[in-house]
Protein backbone atom coordinates (compact mmCIF):
# COMPACT_ATOMS: atom_id res chain seq x y z
CA UNK A 1 0.00 0.00 0.00
CA UNK A 2 1.04 3.39 -1.29
CA UNK A 3 1.14 6.58 0.67
CA UNK A 4 -0.71 9.37 -0.75
CA UNK A 5 0.60 12.42 -1.21
CA UNK A 6 -0.91 15.89 -0.72
CA UNK A 7 -0.46 16.76 -3.89
CA UNK A 8 -1.97 13.90 -5.22
CA UNK A 9 -5.22 14.55 -2.75
CA UNK A 10 -5.66 17.65 -4.55
CA UNK A 11 -4.66 17.46 -8.22
CA UNK A 12 -4.32 13.14 -8.55
CA UNK A 13 -1.61 11.10 -9.51
CA UNK A 14 -1.73 13.29 -12.99
CA UNK A 15 1.04 16.15 -11.41
CA UNK A 16 0.46 18.01 -14.96
CA UNK A 17 -2.08 20.02 -13.08
CA UNK A 18 -4.68 21.00 -16.64
CA UNK A 19 -7.38 21.81 -14.11
CA UNK A 20 -5.48 24.83 -12.27
CA UNK A 21 -3.81 27.91 -14.13
CA UNK A 22 -0.57 29.34 -13.20
CA UNK A 23 -1.66 31.70 -10.91
CA UNK A 24 -2.91 29.34 -9.05
CA UNK A 25 -0.72 26.58 -9.17
CA UNK A 26 1.73 29.06 -8.08
CA UNK A 27 0.13 30.28 -5.33
CA UNK A 28 -0.35 26.53 -3.98
CA UNK A 29 3.38 26.56 -4.40
CA UNK A 30 4.14 29.84 -2.19
CA UNK A 31 1.55 28.41 0.51
CA UNK A 32 3.53 24.60 0.58
CA UNK A 33 6.76 26.59 0.48
CA UNK A 34 5.17 28.65 3.67
CA UNK A 35 3.74 25.77 5.47
CA UNK A 36 7.26 23.71 4.85
CA UNK A 37 9.57 26.66 6.00
CA UNK A 38 7.24 26.42 9.36
CA UNK A 39 7.78 22.99 9.27
CA UNK A 40 11.09 22.85 9.15
CA UNK A 41 11.73 25.51 11.93
CA UNK A 42 9.68 23.41 14.16
CA UNK A 43 11.92 20.39 13.49
CA UNK A 44 14.84 22.62 14.06
CA UNK A 45 14.00 24.20 17.32
CA UNK A 46 12.92 20.35 18.47
CA UNK A 47 16.54 18.98 17.40
CA UNK A 48 17.72 21.75 19.55
CA UNK A 49 15.79 20.98 22.33
CA UNK A 50 16.67 17.18 21.95
CA UNK A 51 20.64 18.45 21.33
CA UNK A 52 20.76 20.24 24.97
CA UNK A 53 18.83 17.25 26.41
CA UNK A 54 21.37 15.30 25.04
CA UNK A 55 24.11 17.68 26.62
CA UNK A 56 22.83 17.85 29.84
CA UNK A 57 22.86 14.27 29.71
CA UNK A 58 27.01 13.83 28.21
CA UNK A 59 27.88 16.39 31.39
CA UNK A 60 25.77 13.79 33.97
CA UNK A 61 27.75 10.86 32.62
CA UNK A 62 30.98 12.57 32.51
CA UNK A 63 30.53 13.87 36.38
CA UNK A 64 28.52 10.31 37.86
CA UNK A 65 31.49 7.86 35.54
CA UNK A 66 34.20 10.55 36.19
CA UNK A 67 36.71 7.32 37.61
CA UNK A 68 36.25 5.39 35.23
CA UNK A 69 36.86 7.59 32.16
CA UNK A 70 39.43 8.97 33.43
CA UNK A 71 41.16 5.37 33.90
CA UNK A 72 39.83 4.64 30.67
CA UNK A 73 42.17 7.53 29.02
CA UNK A 74 44.94 6.21 30.70
CA UNK A 75 45.08 2.86 29.75
CA UNK A 76 44.46 4.44 25.89
CA UNK A 77 47.51 6.63 26.59
CA UNK A 78 49.85 3.26 28.25
CA UNK A 79 48.36 1.51 25.09
CA UNK A 80 49.39 3.84 22.36
CA UNK A 81 53.13 4.32 23.81
CA UNK A 82 53.35 0.69 24.23
CA UNK A 83 52.01 0.05 20.59
CA UNK A 84 54.41 2.69 19.54
CA UNK A 85 57.84 1.33 21.35
CA UNK A 86 57.10 -1.61 20.08
CA UNK A 87 56.46 -0.82 16.71
CA UNK A 88 59.90 1.10 16.46
CA UNK A 89 61.55 -1.64 18.12
CA UNK A 90 60.19 -4.45 15.38
CA UNK A 91 61.76 -1.55 12.98
CA UNK A 92 64.78 -1.65 14.66
CA UNK A 93 65.54 -5.33 14.75
CA UNK A 94 64.30 -5.51 10.98
CA UNK A 95 66.97 -2.69 10.11
CA UNK A 96 69.86 -4.84 12.37
CA UNK A 97 68.69 -8.26 10.96
CA UNK A 98 67.40 -7.56 7.00
CA UNK A 99 64.35 -10.80 8.40
CA UNK A 100 60.99 -9.68 8.10
CA UNK A 101 60.80 -12.33 10.61
CA UNK A 102 61.77 -10.51 13.88
CA UNK A 103 60.36 -13.11 16.49
CA UNK A 104 57.98 -15.74 14.70
CA UNK A 105 56.89 -16.85 17.91
CA UNK A 106 55.71 -13.68 19.17
CA UNK A 107 54.49 -13.17 15.63
CA UNK A 108 56.29 -9.91 15.45
CA UNK A 109 56.97 -9.35 11.36
CA UNK A 110 57.64 -6.71 8.85
CA UNK A 111 55.51 -6.65 5.91
CA UNK A 112 56.83 -4.64 2.99
CA UNK A 113 54.35 -2.22 1.31
CA UNK A 114 55.65 -0.73 -2.28
CA UNK A 115 54.84 2.53 -3.00
CA UNK A 116 56.14 4.77 -6.41
CA UNK A 117 57.35 8.07 -6.78
CA UNK A 118 56.98 9.81 -10.05
CA UNK A 119 59.65 12.07 -10.61
CA UNK A 120 58.26 13.42 -14.06
CA UNK A 121 54.65 14.03 -13.85
CA UNK A 122 54.21 14.83 -17.59
CA UNK A 123 56.41 11.26 -18.91
CA UNK A 124 53.87 9.85 -16.43
CA UNK A 125 50.90 10.76 -18.69
CA UNK A 126 52.41 10.28 -21.67
CA UNK A 127 52.96 6.64 -20.65
CA UNK A 128 49.59 6.36 -19.69
CA UNK A 129 48.28 7.91 -22.82
CA UNK A 130 50.03 5.51 -24.54
CA UNK A 131 50.31 2.28 -22.83
CA UNK A 132 47.59 1.89 -20.28
CA UNK A 133 44.90 4.65 -21.51
CA UNK A 134 41.92 2.81 -19.95
CA UNK A 135 43.57 4.78 -16.46
CA UNK A 136 43.01 8.14 -18.15
CA UNK A 137 39.34 9.29 -17.17
CA UNK A 138 37.11 12.29 -17.92
CA UNK A 139 36.43 14.52 -15.83
CA UNK A 140 32.44 15.24 -16.77
CA UNK A 141 32.52 18.93 -15.35
CA UNK A 142 35.61 20.07 -16.64
CA UNK A 143 34.60 18.84 -20.00
CA UNK A 144 31.02 20.46 -20.01
CA UNK A 145 33.39 23.74 -18.70
CA UNK A 146 35.63 23.24 -21.56
CA UNK A 147 32.91 22.77 -24.71
CA UNK A 148 31.31 25.85 -23.07
CA UNK A 149 34.02 28.53 -23.42
CA UNK A 150 34.44 26.86 -27.11
CA UNK A 151 32.50 28.50 -30.28
CA UNK A 152 30.17 26.16 -31.81
CA UNK A 153 32.08 25.88 -34.87
CA UNK A 154 34.90 24.22 -32.83
CA UNK A 155 32.98 21.66 -31.01
CA UNK A 156 34.19 18.02 -31.54
CA UNK A 157 31.53 16.12 -34.22
CA UNK A 158 30.90 13.74 -31.38
CA UNK A 159 29.20 16.46 -29.39
CA UNK A 160 25.81 17.25 -29.33
CA UNK A 161 24.15 20.09 -28.17
CA UNK A 162 21.12 19.71 -26.63
CA UNK A 163 19.14 22.81 -24.54
CA UNK A 164 17.15 21.48 -21.67
CA UNK A 165 14.59 23.84 -20.47
CA UNK A 166 14.47 24.67 -16.51
CA UNK A 167 11.39 26.40 -14.87
CA UNK A 168 12.25 29.50 -13.09
CA UNK A 169 10.06 30.79 -10.37
CA UNK A 170 11.21 34.03 -9.05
Amino acid sequence: MQATSEIEKIIGPDTTCPEFTLAELKELRDQASIRFTELTASVKALKENLSLQIKVLEDQFATQFKEILSAEESAHFDFQLYDHALRERILEKYRETGNKQVDPELKLSIRLNRKFNVSDKQAQQDWVRLSAPLLLKVDEKLFDKLLRGLPEPSIPSFVTIIDVPTAVIG
